[in-house]
């Protein structure tokens, strides 16, 4: 084996975790090869006929994509039926589809794998409408999870809790998803405030022709309870699309094909808009013909979720995450004759505020190019339909030039054919490969990345007490020459590895990926053909009690090839102060 570096403490990644101050990093050699990226833009498009079946038949020349508005001229074109890449003609309608042979695969038409993230509401859920779509979530999955395509369960609730890792094992979530449904969530909290605020509405109109002053305070507290009500669904409303928006980013470095399914109820665009519109009809119907400003759409505005909502859309189109969306309250009735309208003195009309969420869940789809479950009640027929956009589609690739800054670049995919519809994201952000790099190390905090071209090995060392309550844990990276792409250089092979990495601490903060660079020159005899021999290198991390988990990537300069790692590193306290340490990959 060979030391190629000193130990090296990895500062940046300290703070977070309460670490002690670390000896600055040795300056970073330059890197021995220049790299020119060349980026190809991929789009996955669903088509499908005027009955909703899926279109088969398509070539390269059928599709005209649009980027920014100017035609794009395709480099890449791949159909996927029933989750396998065809590479020969088009086959008949009815024909069953071809299976690859062994050894016929190469990397680049290999089958895709499927991800499946489901995202529960709790917070705007009520148990029954959330345990009808759960229901039908678990037969789907018990059929739906396989080789090929893995599934995993998070929830909300003022909280984001990841329930397990990506799986394959339909029976481990079917347990996870028994287990929510025996859950509370606070769907109903929000119709109780509502209608707290309807009844004073109504205190305040029936006053109207009565003690002036009476009549003052009434309206005071309508207006204090409109307000009061939106603002709490205002709150309630960012705490979804801040968990949303989270959990897209822990997906955005995964592989394969990547779905998030939202099973929410009613996320408005504008929260308090049914009250607000409850009170101007109220005082319509009691004579009063001018709305005060209170209850004005120029005033109510101010509570407006639909930039917010279009941020979830780009960033879940930055990570090339498509968003399907269910309104778990399925189809509506005349909430007129609902037993919370006996409560009010008028007609509950909840017209606005209906158009008002499904609005949002719609662009949520729209614009990913994913589905919009809203107003349907028939949940297993949906779930199968949403399964056919990971099953089968087109994937449409273009070279496109990295462009500076994060700015999205808008797309638009059209079909030369008539009477075929397609859905595509709208929107893909361009990011450098080691911004890619980057989500792809954060992603590990949390999702298992097997990936280990290298076959990287990480040694956690002996545990070294550090300053106050911190220790200083060492880790080793070995690395076999023979799997690395070096350059012959007068007797010597010269190199370099990537060493980028990140921590999630025990209370379940993380850090920034940041990376080093690791220069390799050794003598050619230390990678001769045959020869067992390993790159070492070590740094350290600074760690404080409880779980840490470590996501770690190693790429190869020249090849580009990388590895991942995600160590798990338990520190246990007792009341002496003896510790613990316990290391295991994960």
């Amino acid at each position: 084996m060979n030391l190629v570096a000193s130990t090296l403490a990895i500062a940046l990644l300290a703070p977070a975790l309460g670490s002690s101050a670390a000896p600055p990093p040795e300056p970073t050699p330059r890197p021995l090869v220049s790299s020119v990226e060349v980026s190809v833009t991929n789009i996955d498009v669903v088509v499908t006929d005027s009955k909703g079946n899926r279109v088969r038949d398509l070539k390269k020349e059928d599709f005209v994509v649009l980027e920014d508005g100017k035609v794009q001229d395709l480099s890449n074109f791949l159909f996927v039926d029933d989750g396998f890449p065809m590479t020969s003609e088009p086959r008949e309608p009815g024909e069953a589809p071809p299976r690859p042979q062994p050894g016929i695969l190469t990397p680049a038409v290999s089958r895709p794998q499927a991800r499946i993230a489901v995202f529960v509401d709790n917070l705007h859920l009520s148990p029954l409408n959330r345990n009808a779509v759960l229901s039908a979530l678990d037969e789907f999955l018990r059929k739906a999870v396989g080789p090929n395509v893995e599934a995993a369960i998070v929830t909300y609730d003022r909280s984001l809790k990841a329930r397990g890792p990506f799986t394959r094992d339909a029976e481990v979530l079917s347990r996870v998803i028994q287990q929510i449904k025996g859950e509370s969530s606070t769907g109903f909290s929000r119709l109780a405030e509502r209608n707290q605020a309807y009844r004073a509405i109504d205190r305040y109109v029936s006053s109207i022709s009565g003690d002036p002053v009476a009549t003052d305070s009434y309206r005071s507290q309508a207006e204090w309870q409109m307000q009061l009500f939106a603002q709490h669904e205002a709150d309630m409303v960012e705490g979804t699309i801040n968990a949303l928006k989270v959990t897209i980013s822990r997906m955005a470095g995964i592989e394969g094909r990547k779905v998030l399914l939202v099973v929410s109820e009613k996320l408005p665009e504008i929260p308090g808009v049914d009250v607000y519109e409850y009170y101007a009809n109220a005082l319509r119907g009691a004579g009063i013909g001018t709305v005060p400003e209170v209850a004005q759409p120029t005033t109510y505005a101010r509570w407006d979720q639909t930039q917010n909502f279009r941020a979830v859309a780009a960033a879940a189109n930055s990570a090339f995450v498509s968003l399907n969306t269910f309104d778990a309250a399925g189809m509506d009735f005349d909430p007129s004759l609902s037993a919370e309208a006996a409560l009010t003195t008028q007609r509950v009309d909840t017209g606005v505020a209906k158009l008002s969420a499904e609005t949002m869940l719609r662009l949520l789809a729209d614009e990913t190019g994913g589905i919009a479950a809203v107003q349907r009640n028939d949940f297993p027929a949906v779930l199968v339909e949403m399964e056919q956009d990971w099953r089968t589609y087109y994937s449409l690739g273009y070279p496109s030039q990295p462009k500076k800054g994060d700015k999205p670049r808008s797309i638009t995919v059209r079909l030369k054919q008539p009477g075929l519809t397609v859905r595509a994201r709208h929107q893909v952000v361009d990011l450098s490969a080691e911004q890619r790099l980057q989500e792809q190390v954060v992603s590990g905090l949390f999702f298992q990345n097997d990936q280990n071209p290298l076959e990287a090995q990480i040694e956690i060392g002996q545990l070294v007490k550090g300053e106050k309550k911190a220790y200083v844990l060492p880790l080793t990276l070995r690395v076999p020459y023979a799997k690395l792409t070096l350059v012959p250089d007068r007797g010597t092979l010269k190199g370099g590895l990537v060493f980028t990495a990140a921590v999630k601490g025990p209370d379940g903060r993380t850090t920034k990926p940041q990376s080093t660079r690791i220069a390799i020159d050794v003598p050619e005899s230390a990678a001769a053909p045959g020869k067992s021999t390993d790159l070492v290198w070590q740094t350290t991390f600074a760690v404080q009690p409880g779980d840490q988990v470590f996501s770690i990537a190693v790429t190869d300069e020249i090849s580009r090839a990388t590895s991942f790692v995600q160590p798990v590193f338990t520190l246990a306290s007792r009341k002496s102060d003896t510790k613990k340490a316990d290391a295991s990959p994960k």
